[in-house]
């Protein structure tokens, strides 16, 4: 016979699992000269108190970090809090410039202005996976950029987008020795592509087979910013394709073990004893990665996809 006892855990447990999940907010943007930002600073809600000492991350200066609701949800979880869901759109985190006169723009210092800019432009981009080319077409009045000076310094514009913004750098400002100069660029970007070598048809998998590489100039090619410059296994198309097709992440999809929408059973372990819950997929996953589920009549909780004789399992420990 089970217990008062034991039915008196369960209902503690299954009320704690229903107040299981709070929602946050995340910021877009924040400018900031703290070396650490915690889940505090990153959200417009106040937190509870419990909250307050999770560390997201170390900031970087030399670089703008951007982060999605799921990436907060992933660090969450790896400090063992899986009681929140992130809404929003992504942050971006910059450092504030205190020389800058200009809360739109960044300036950097160096002695070589085109090495300069390369190297900012390669803080923002894999160097491994694009090379940058430069061209300078006009520098007004007359200065030679690849020299070197007592001062030079560029007003560059913040990159938050990474390439899309960088292959709009086509007039920017440098002081020479305090001297004013309007330099007009030309930037190429240059990446191996995957381009098609046959015709293939909607739901067939993705092969590495299918495709040749070609280096290429991206910035000549419309919405690059959707080229795929990877090929990881699980993917299948989403459409037919023909043959000399660019491969773009608009064609293809990663097969999921869940689909958003797809009934799975939450488990929750708690001293010894189980509970399951009925709920519902937030998103689609696969096995072994984390994924945030609607539990039926309840909240939002967020646990590690498992696939178990019962089924499939949100498992929560």
């Amino acid at each position: 016979m089970i217990s008062n006892k034991f039915f008196g855990i369960i209902f503690i447990i299954f009320i704690n699992s229903m107040a299981f999940s709070s929602t946050y907010s995340l910021k877009e943007s924040i400018i900031t000269d703290k070396k650490s930002l915690f889940f505090n600073d990153i959200v417009y809600e106040n937190v509870e108190e419990y909250l307050l000492d999770i560390k997201i991350c170390d900031v970087s200066t030399e670089y703008d970090m951007r982060f999605t609701p799921v990436d907060i949800m992933e660090k969450l979880f790896a400090q063992g809090i899986n009681t929140i869901t992130i809404t929003g759109r992504n942050i971006i985190i910059q450092t504030e410039n205190d020389e800058s006169d200009d809360e739109n723009t960044s300036s950097v210092l160096n002695n070589s202005p085109i090495d300069l800019l390369y190297n900012h432009i390669y803080s923002f981009i894999p160097k491994e996976k694009y090379k940058i080319n430069i061209n300078v077409l006009e520098t007004i009045p007359f200065a030679n950029v690849e020299t070197t000076y007592e001062k030079a310094q560029w007003e560059i514009p913040l990159i938050k987008n990474g390439l899309q913004d960088i292959t709009k750098f086509r007039k920017l400002r440098l002081k020479i020795d305090g001297k004013s100069v309007t330099v007009r660029l030309d930037i190429k970007v240059l990446a191996d592509v995957y381009i098609s070598k046959e015709n293939k048809k909607k739901d067939d998998s993705l092969k590495e087979s299918d495709f040749i590489k070609m280096n290429m100039d991206i910035t000549s090619i419309s919405n690059f910013e959707n080229i795929m410059y990877d090929i990881k296994d699980n993917y299948y198309y989403t459409k037919n394709i023909t043959n000399g097709e660019i491969l773009r992440s608009t064609i293809i999809d990663l097969r999921h073990d869940v689909k958003k929408g797809e009934a799975v059973t939450v488990l929750i372990e708690r001293n010894g004893v189980s509970l399951s819950l009925k709920a519902t997929a937030l998103e689609s996953g696969n096995f072994g990665k984390p994924l945030s589920v609607k539990v039926i009549n309840g909240g939002n909780l967020y646990g590690i996809l498992r696939s178990s004789e019962n089924g499939k399992i949100i498992e929560i420990n």
